[in-house]
């Protein structure tokens, strides 16, 4: 019996050792040699950056931020005997033009009746009253055909006029303009935005609308030095499609601002509804295409000359050019021997810390020697 046991121990040592053996050896055969494993841990070669050669109209804009700078007018309820005041009728809607005879609204059967003309008016006016205020109520008329003739005197005819008007919206017969049943806004006036609707109770002094006066207009603060004009076209962002627009005046910004104060307009009326959008000046463009490249492409000598690095292959060459205009980015370049598709290397950084400026311009600190010809392997600039 004891034997047995001692014969059975010798098997088991036996097997331990052999199963050590395999494992070793199956661990030398899978595992990776010095070499492979450094291999794993080097850094991964990349291919170098580069970009193609274009061929295109270079444009630089400035871009400046714009408000709206329309007044504005909220519209209240004309005032109503029953005090309750519920809105009856709504006649327009936000972005809408505002025209002399149009319903606004009604009020607890109180119209509303808008006015546009080129002085506020200011009082009641009855049948033969007279003054610069009944000659610009009765153009305001005359505008859209209510009435033939404009004086400064009240007439039978205009008194019938407005009775018409104010009978679109609540009783008629009152006999005259109602200052409280009317707005009188200047001409090109929109609707801003309407606050109600149709059967809901207001209070007294809660406007009903805003209507924006006047043009449609932006006010735009652009950077001081930048050469810009009234009449100049100029490119208004901020909805789906750019909106083309006029530079309508030019100041200096008020004391304590720096910049210009660029007014901006007429706008359609659709395009008045914008709380605000950037105007794009365009303040120099290429008479044609040109060949251009992105701005880190760029590279420059200590003696104020530049170059590229034209990609063949493995193989970078450097070949000298003139610059030019230099916009969004992109920098015309000139030379002979370039031409448009080909190749070049695009470095991490642009040439100094503000673009160069104009045509041939050797006035910017280098930022990189531009190479000789030599190999650039994968991965290196």
């Amino acid at each position: 019996m004891k034997g047995s046991t001692s014969r059975n121990f010798q098997y088991g040592l036996g097997g331990v050792v052999v199963g050590c053996l395999l494992g070793i050896v199956g661990a030398s055969f899978w595992a990776a040699s010095p070499g492979e494993a450094a291999a794993a841990r080097a850094v991964p070669t990349l291919p170098v950056p580069s970009a193609t050669v274009t061929e295109q109209v270079l444009r630089d804009n400035v871009v400046a931020p714009c408000s709206s700078a329309m007044s504005t007018l909220n519209v209240s309820s004309p005032q109503v005997s029953s005090g309750r005041y519920v809105v009856t009728s709504l006649g327009v809607s936000s972005g809408q033009r505002v025209v002399t005879g149009q319903l606004l609204g009604a009020v607890s059967g109180e119209p509303l009746v808008a006015f546009t003309t080129k002085i506020p008016l200011y009082r009641d006016l009855s049948l033969g009253d007279t003054g610069p205020d009944v000659l610009a109520l009765e153009s305001a008329l005359k505008g859209v055909r209510a009435v033939k003739t404009a004086d400064s005197r009240l007439d039978g005819a205009a008194v019938a006029a407005l009775d018409r008007l104010y009978a679109r919206g609540g009783p008629p017969g009152r006999g005259g303009f109602r200052l409280a049943n009317s707005v009188s806004v200047p001409p090109k006036s929109v609707v801003q935005s309407v606050s109600v609707q149709v059967g809901q109770i207001v209070d007294a002094e809660a406007p009903l609308m805003t209507i924006a006066a006047g043009d449609p207009a932006l006010m735009c603060t652009v950077p001081a030095g930048t050469k810009v004009s009234a009449g100049e076209t100029v490119s208004l962002e901020g909805s789906a499609e750019p909106i083309p627009a006029e530079v309508l005046s030019v100041e200096p910004a008020p004391e304590g601002e720096v910049g210009l104060r660029v007014r901006v307009g007429p706008l359609a009326a659709d395009a008045s509804t914008l709380a605000s959008a950037t105007v794009s000046i365009p303040v120099a463009a290429t008479a044609r295409p040109v060949l251009a490249v992105p701005l880190g492409a760029l590279y420059a000598a200590p003696d104020g000359s530049f170059a590229v690095r034209r990609l063949k292959g493995a193989t970078a060459e450097a070949v000298p050019v003139t610059i030019g205009l230099v916009a969004a980015g992109w920098v015309e370049v000139r030379n002979a021997s370039l031409r448009a598709g080909e190749v070049v290397q695009v470095q991490g950084r642009t040439v100094g810390e503000n673009p160069p400026a104009g045509a041939g311009s050797g006035n910017q600190p280098p930022a990189s020697q531009p190479p000789a010809n030599e190999p650039t392997p994968s991965g290196k600039s």
